[in-house]
């Protein structure tokens, strides 16, 4: 399937007055699937580093996209 242009999704935004996740909900959720798992994957690895102290802002908001996420795709 060939997805339009950033230019034409807004203007099928302004045309139907409709958010461009949900014109295009199955390549929205497919990419929503796609962040969150490599959110988690980073989240894992961030955990196992050596240098986990420094990492415990990046974690903290990965948490937070996964968890969100997670809240999101049950509504």
């Amino acid at each position: 399937m060939r997805m339009p242009s950033v230019s034409t999704v807004f203007a099928y935004e302004i045309l139907f007055q409709t958010a461009a996740r949900d014109l295009f909900a199955g390549v929205y959720e497919e990419v929503r699937r796609g962040v969150v798992r490599r959110a988690s994957l980073l989240i894992d690895a961030l955990t196992e580093a050596d240098d986990a102290d420094e990492s415990f802002h990046k974690v903290e908001f990965l948490r937070a996209l996964v968890e969100g996420s997670a809240h999101s795709s049950n509504s």
